[in-house]
């Protein structure tokens, strides 16, 4: 079930880069960083597949103990040998370039997902918000909410400054 679950949420992921994307951009990409969540063969396989890019993303030890902690030389020399796409992601991870690489995305991500935080109030989430649906239901409706009073901010020549005090 879990594995099934994966695979459809892998497709629907690759789907939407796809689609978001434009084919010279699709063309032109060549890789894709993925957080331990994405470490899979499904994952790695549809990015191999439908965006032709490489999958790179650190080992869930949940998936595999042999993973857990720090890869040894052994582990290593086996992940080159089977050679699947999300032994070449986990590989890929673990090379300098892949870690460097790594840091720089999260770095961004964190940045991204803190000012919209701040923007739109989500770090004061109320205790009865928990699981994704809710939290995605929140952020939708704080989203909706944010457009319209800027939408109306704008359309009445206010400053958009005013915006923060209503998304409380």
């Amino acid at each position: 079930m879990h594995k099934q679950r994966t695979k459809i949420v892998t497709d629907r992921l690759s789907a939407k880069i796809a689609c978001a994307l434009t084919d010279e951009q699709v063309d032109s990409l060549v890789l894709l960083i993925g957080d331990k969540a994405y470490d899979s063969n499904p994952a790695a396989d549809q990015v191999k597949q439908r965006l032709s890019a490489q999958m790179t993303a650190p080992a869930n030890p949940r998936r595999s103990q042999e993973l857990k902690g720090k890869l040894t030389t052994q582990t290593k020399k086996k992940l080159r040998e089977r050679s699947t796409n999300r032994d070449k992601a986990i590989l890929l991870y673990e090379s300098r370039r892949g870690k460097e690489l790594f840091r720089k995305c999260r770095i961004i991500i964190e940045q991204v997902i803190d000012q919209s935080k701040n923007d739109l109030g989500l770090e004061r989430l109320p205790y009865w918000v928990r699981g994704v649906r809710k939290v995605q239901k929140w952020v939708e409706n704080a989203v909706f909410a944010y457009l319209c009073i800027l939408f109306c901010s704008k359309l009445h020549r206010r400053a958009l400054r005013q915006v923060a005090p209503y998304l409380v």
